[in-house]
């Protein structure tokens, strides 16, 4: 149709990863690659200490762009943890966690404003100011929910 693509550019300050994080990536790969190969070792490069600038890009049910940032993790409380399994090493229980956040931006790119998902919330689909998702309860039991976006975001004309 000829249109033009639309090109969003914004400044970030990158988010860092900590050592605990490295770590805990290091030991998934590892462990995934040994079950392929288990003579498997580490022959590239290591896990970055800076995150991309953006995890993942979502378009809404009425056009609206969700960039999905990259965030610093923080700690899981203690008594979220999971139990470490008897033959689990340390490094391989993950031990951080990153909020979903989200710039929203218009179809032709103007940026709308950002939402920031409550913990162990994670989107699925939306639509003017509602938000579809699953959250995930003390029990690691996913369920379905619905939230509007409040403050209320300005409508797309």
């Amino acid at each position: 149709n000829g249109a033009r693509p639309i090109r969003i550019e914004r400044e970030h300050v990158p988010a860092a990863v900590s050592s605990n994080e490295r770590a805990y990536w290091t030991a998934q790969i590892e462990s995934a690659m040994r079950r392929v190969e288990p003579a498997w070792r580490w022959n590239g490069p290591r896990v970055p200490q800076q995150k991309p600038a953006y995890r993942d890009v979502v378009v809404g049910l009425d056009g609206r762009i969700w960039v999905q940032l990259n965030t610093t993790s923080e700690p899981i409380p203690e008594a979220e943890l999971p139990p470490l399994a008897p033959d689990q090493s340390p490094d391989s229980r993950r031990t951080t966690r990153s909020r979903e956040v989200y710039d929203v931006y218009t179809p032709s790119g103007a940026l709308i404003g950002r939402v920031v998902l409550p913990w162990r919330t994670s989107l699925s689909t939306s639509a003017g100011d509602l938000v579809w998702g699953t959250a995930t309860d003390s029990l690691d039991v996913p369920y379905a929910v619905r939230f509007r976006i409040d403050p209320t975001l300005p409508r797309v004309p």
